[in-house]
């Protein structure tokens, strides 16, 4: 990474936590953008049911990085999920092509209280092997919204190593869309809205750009050829 992909990558990150909770220039129906984000909202859960959740990064040089993301029984407290990485070239940490994870919702910058923005995600055999050391534990990852679009479709999410790891403190960004609404008619105003909330960063924007309709179905249907990754019954 040069320099100045290094300079724009931080300087999105800090704009990003920077946005006021009341603006005038807000681009969504709803009022501010921050009053809009929920995670628990967004990763919703039906009984039964799974949440099947497609992600693309927003970096223009990543190579159309693709994961699916399927949630099941989310609570107010946190959701269960198995992630799917589909452009293994991508996963700099490892090989892996599927892991399960734990989400426990934090409220950190972004959201209005009483609504959590973020969860620390947990590797689910490490998370069950520590309940009774749980403060010792800590979470594979933070993952933050920092754009929620007010009819819950989509959200861009920052992810970044908590802050007790010694792993290097780089974040990444991906816009994650519900792949249910990846063909519905009013997914295009959630695109749109991403967008123009990338364009209010304004030089901080950088290297980054929200992913066509085309690419969400790519990375969408790369999940549906994969026996490993059947979306089955997910909503």
């Amino acid at each position: 990474m040069t320099m100045k992909q290094c300079t724009s990558l931080v300087g999105f990150a800090l704009l990003a936590i920077a946005i006021p909770t009341n603006s005038e220039g807000d681009t969504q129906d709803s009022g501010t953008a921050r009053s809009n984000i929920d995670i628990q909202k967004f990763l919703e859960t039906k009984v039964n049911e799974r949440l099947m959740v497609v992600s693309v990064s927003l970096r223009t040089d990543s190579n159309e990085y693709c994961k699916v993301d399927f949630y099941e029984n989310t609570t107010i407290h946190g959701t269960f999920f198995v992630r799917h990485y589909l452009h293994g070239n991508r996963l700099q940490r490892s090989n892996k092509q599927r892991e399960s994870f734990i989400g426990e919702f934090r409220h950190l910058h972004q959201a209005t209280l009483p609504k959590l923005d973020s969860m620390y995600i947990y590797q689910y055999d490490l998370y069950e092997s520590h309940k009774t050391l749980k403060n010792q534990l800590s979470p594979e990852n933070v993952e933050t919204i920092m754009f929620q679009s007010n009819d819950n479709v989509c959200a861009i999410f920052a992810t970044s190593p908590d802050r007790r790891s010694n792993r290097e403190p780089q974040s990444s960004f991906d816009l994650r869309i519900r792949a249910s609404d990846i063909n519905a008619q009013h997914q295009q105003p959630c695109l749109r809205n991403a967008e123009e909330f990338l364009n209010s960063l304004k030089q901080e924007k950088g290297n980054f750009r929200v992913p066509d309709m085309e690419t969400l179905k790519r990375c969408k249907l790369r999940c549906e050829q994969q026996s490993s990754c059947n979306p089955g019954h997910s909503t």
